[in-house]
């Protein structure tokens, strides 16, 4: 069993795993015959971790300076999110091709909506990530000068 015995840090933690899986979800892999599992895996994979990373945000009791640093690991996780997965968005949902580029454009079939989408909703939600931690520690900072 897991334990965390610094749980100061669990949001931080949390931040980068989630970071880091979902942005392995865009370069880790191949794409032999238009496999686009690894962007299944990355959704798959980052999904629970951004409802236990907003869960834990949402009831963290920690003090300014750990939401500070909660805010910037934010920033960090929106900023490489959007370099992985911002080329794949533009290509993919706006452009209309395969996510492993548009060489795979003939192994689109009719059910591909969803595909085009996991580009946006990993951009989506490290933003709602960076917008939710910004707000927690906003909101932090007001009740501390109330509480003066």
């Amino acid at each position: 069993m897991l334990v965390i015995k610094n749980e100061k840090m669990l949001s931080l933690v949390l931040v980068i795993v989630y970071g880091l899986l979902v942005c392995l979800g865009a370069v880790a892999g191949t794409c032999t015959q238009g496999d686009d599992a690894r962007f299944y895996a990355s959704l798959l994979y980052g999904t629970p971790l951004f409802l236990l990373l907003i869960l834990r945000v949402a009831f963290d009791k920690n003090r300014i300076l750990f939401k500070r640093i909660n805010v910037v690991a934010a920033l960090l996780l929106m900023t490489s999110v959007s370099y992985f997965w911002m080329p794949l968005m533009i290509d993919t949902t706006i452009k209309g091709h395969h996510l492993c580029g548009g060489d795979f454009d003939s192994y689109i079939n009719g059910s591909y909506a969803l595909e085009r989408f996991i580009p946006v909703l990993h951009i989506f939600s490290s933003l709602f990530v960076l917008i939710f931690t910004v707000s927690k520690l906003m909101a932090a900072k007001r009740s501390k000068l109330a509480n003066c």
